[in-house]
């Protein structure tokens, strides 16, 4: 799981639907 710097979760979904968490090392699930 991800956060940004307000404590909110990052999630988004990429062009196959798939969910993923971003990272600041890159995309992980």
């Amino acid at each position: 799981m991800a956060y940004d710097s307000f404590g909110n979760l990052i999630k988004v979904n990429d062009a196959e639907g798939q969910s993923y968490s971003y990272t600041y090392d890159g995309w992980a699930i």
